[in-house]
């Protein structure tokens, strides 16, 4: 039963990692990258 628990843990962590690259890394990088265009132009 324990392992079980392990499995599900690591499932939900690996879910809520995925979560927030979804919702926070990949826009972040997208914006960087924009900015840097701009700024690069000038």
């Amino acid at each position: 039963m324990k392992l079980f628990q392990s499995y599900r843990l690591i499932r939900e962590k690996l879910m809520l990692h995925a979560q927030t690259e979804e919702e926070v890394l990949y826009p972040t990088a997208l914006l960087i990258g924009e900015y840097l265009k701009l700024k690069l132009k000038k």
